[in-house]
């Protein structure tokens, strides 16, 4: 899981294979630095299988707890019509 995009993870391999300056690199991307460095790290190393599960569960929109607390909270919520 890379925190850059398709064009983004491309940027960062040309740079790993010396096709452009660092500094080019990390201006093409527009990565804050610590973004850059792990889509680095992403690209250099073999994914684990068991971090990529976890980051799957996570990551899925089931798994988000504002989410949840939104369609908690929804049927709470009254209309701004019922506000009079």
């Amino acid at each position: 899981m890379s925190p850059l995009g398709p064009t983004g993870r491309e940027v960062v391999r040309d740079w790993l294979n010396a096709e452009l300056s660092r500094a080019d690199a990390l201006a093409l991307t527009g990565a804050s630095e610590t973004a850059f460095v792990l889509a680095a790290y992403v690209e250099t190393h073999d994914p684990l299988d068991e971090a990529r599960e976890v980051l799957a569960g996570a990551l899925s929109p089931s798994g988000d707890a504002a989410v949840e607390k939104r369609e908690l909270l929804g049927e709470t919520m009254s209309d701004a019509g019922s506000l009079r």
